[in-house]
């Protein structure tokens, strides 16, 4: 049975939310909307993506220039398998009224959600630990103020998370001066999702993940991803390269053997905690930090990402799309209006293709209208 994709980049909220239907915010719906096509750039041959009809178009071209992109089309209501951006009752009640079946039953949904928090984070770190991986303190989750409070206080820079947020939305940078500005913040959060995280604040040199597919109870490496968030610390662009490439770029920071014993390592936690019944991606986010006495080391478990990431879209664009010997920048951009829009457009360079890859421009990710507010693009630099 084929799969059907559905980018559905609201799930943290939904997730956060815990209801039947969820209505995210005006601006992530549209984001939806704008980048439905997204998914296309990771679908299994004979795939279907739910996307505006219209996108047909833009679909028929990306396969007259790249390969890779067999027999993907527009969802029309023909027996397939769900395979959304990441899951929630919401999006399961969605999907199954759009006729497409869904495996999720409410036991596996309600231990996806609980997987989803940034306890499994916490988790990781302390499975990690006991492998013998190197690992900065291991963040303390904090069910009132006062926890919170003390931990904040014993890291004095650190950084305090939500359980369940979205796009760098929900982590708040404190330090002891600080902490009484977020008092009420802690405390709503407390009292509507149970707890807060909270963790030292590191010396970042460069973000990076390890995304993985897991089915059956088996977690597969499918490569790295290398990013940069802005000041806001959401996500603002990636590195699109080849696996080998953005391997070559870590190994700038530290050595084969840490990423090879991290690699392993994340793979068995990752095999030990999430359920057989599990079908999809997860993202680790991880980074190269500085210690305190000048050397660098890397965090294995800064988020684990139980869905699928911008990073595993970047990565398969680096080994999939982008010539060999070229390196790319994939974007995320907001427009506030048409205006913007338009101007954004003018600056665009047609995209120029090599053996049926990407060898020079900009290629969309996701075809762009009248009304789009969100594009996605990947440029040759």
């Amino acid at each position: 049975m084929p799969l059907t994709y559905l980018f559905n980049p609201e799930n943290d909220l939904a997730l956060a939310a815990d209801v039947d239907r969820y209505t995210a915010p005006a601006p992530i719906r549209r984001l939806r909307v704008d980048l439905a096509l997204l998914p296309m750039w990771i679908a299994s041959p004979g795939s279907r993506i739910i996307a505006p009809a219209d996108g047909a178009e833009f679909l028929d071209f990306c396969k007259s220039v790249i390969d890779g992109l067999d027999g993907i089309g527009i969802y029309d209501g023909e027996p397939s398998q769900a395979m959304p951006w990441g899951w929630s009752r919401s999006v399961r009640n969605e999907l199954l009224r759009a006729g497409v079946e869904c495996k999720a039953d409410d036991a596996m949904l309600s231990q996806l959600r609980r997987l989803s928090s940034r306890q499994t984070t916490v988790d990781v770190l302390q499975r990690l630990d006991a492998k013998g991986v190197d690992i900065p303190a291991v963040p303390k989750v904090c069910h009132s103020l006062a926890e919170a409070a003390a931990a904040v206080g014993e890291f004095d820079a650190a950084v305090l998370k939500m359980p369940w947020s979205s796009s760098g939305r929900g982590v708040a940078r404190v330090d002891n001066t600080f902490f009484p500005t977020y008092e009420n913040w802690v405390s709503g959060i407390v009292r509507r999702q149970g707890f807060v995280v909270c963790e030292p604040y590191l010396d970042k040199l460069q973000d990076f993940a390890m995304e993985f597919y897991v089915e059956g109870g088996q977690a597969a490496f499918k490569g790295y991803s290398v990013f940069f968030n802005n000041q806001q610390m959401s996500y603002d662009h990636a590195v699109v390269a080849s696996t080998a490439e953005l391997r070559r770029r870590l190994l700038m920071f530290v050595d084969a053997s840490t990423l090879d014993i991290v690699q392993t390592a994340v793979t068995e936690c990752l095999e030990e905690l999430l359920p057989e019944s599990y079908s999809g991606y997860v993202g680790v986010d991880m980074m190269v930090y500085r210690k305190s006495g000048g050397a660098l080391a890397v965090n294995p478990c800064v988020e684990v990402n139980l869905r699928t990431t911008m990073g595993v879209v970047s990565s398969a664009l680096g080994d999939n799309v982008v010539h060999s010997g070229c390196e790319g920048v994939m974007r995320v951009l907001y427009h506030k209006d048409k205006a913007a829009l338009e101007q954004f457009k003018s600056t665009l360079q047609p995209p120029r293709f090599s053996d049926r890859r990407l060898s020079g421009g900009t290629l969309l990710l996701a075809p762009i209208t009248s009304e789009s507010r969100y594009t996605a693009t990947l440029t040759i630099v």
